[in-house]
């Protein structure tokens, strides 16, 4: 990855609608990065608005040509940016504990942190390009009211740099992890992202439109990124979107 492939906007609506036209006109580099120090329409999982104040936040995109991925196997790249994202984090904690809440937030102590939104294409059996959103939570204190449990990097670290110099640390991890990915070291990642699942092997309550309101204990994550949830004798595969669980760990 080439670190200076920085394209940094001072206002956008979305910086994946903007990555997704920029892939429109050309094919920027692998790697290539958009940032925004104001986005203010940005979108997370299932089209929900995602807040961020001006220069207090990462809001950026990244553009990869995942070629060598089969397109049943994609959620091996949510695997992979959610790892990153973890090496990041624990780069600047001084404090807490991080995990990835599936299947593509993270949370500090339980509160979360950060949110990433990948759409790939596909050409025939393999991934053609995805675009990686995502909003880190870095010295914001003024979140809405109809956003539970947020909370930010700034709380849980000593010292944070600029916002670029923290893209660019990001990209340092993102590219690594990458490599590991494109080198066939897919276990490594996998082992990686369960053992920093939020929940794994824990009791928890969740609620389904299916089912209602269940306990159940996390088991992992299925190759095509469903859920794994055992509850007596027997382990339910879901979804993204089909289910709201608690963010309190027994």
């Amino acid at each position: 990855m080439n670190v200076r492939t920085h394209i940094r906007l001072d206002s956008v609506s979305s910086t994946n609608e903007f990555m997704q036209f920029l892939v429109s006109m050309k094919r920027p580099a692998e790697g290539t990065v958009i940032s925004a120090i104001n986005q203010y329409a940005g979108r997370g999982q299932a089209g929900r608005s995602w807040h961020a104040s001006p220069g207090k936040n990462i809001s950026s995109s990244f553009i990869f040509y995942p070629d060598f991925v089969p397109a049943r196997h994609q959620f091996r790249l949510n695997k992979l940016f959610a790892v990153s994202a973890v090496h990041f984090f624990r780069q600047f904690l001084r404090e807490g504990n991080i995990r990835i809440k599936w299947p593509n937030d993270l949370l500090i102590n339980g509160s979360k942190a950060a949110g990433m939104l990948i759409r790939v294409s596909t050409a025939g059996d393999l991934l053609r390009q995805a675009i990686l959103g995502l909003g880190f939570n870095i010295s914001e204190d003024q979140f809405p009211g109809d956003i539970p449990n947020p909370v930010s990097l700034c709380q849980y670290a000593d010292h944070i740099p600029d916002i670029p110099i923290l893209i660019g640390a990001f990209q340092e991890h993102l590219w690594a992890d990458y490599k590991r990915l494109r080198a066939g070291r897919y276990p490594d990642l996998d082992r990686e992202y369960t053992r920093n699942l939020f929940g794994m092997d824990q009791a928890l309550q969740f609620t389904s439109p299916e089912t209602g309101a269940f306990e159940g204990v996390i088991q992992g994550v299925d190759e095509f990124g469903r859920l794994l949830i055992q509850t007596g004798q027997d382990i339910t595969a879901f979804q993204s979107g089909t289910l709201v669980f608690q963010l309190t760990e027994k």
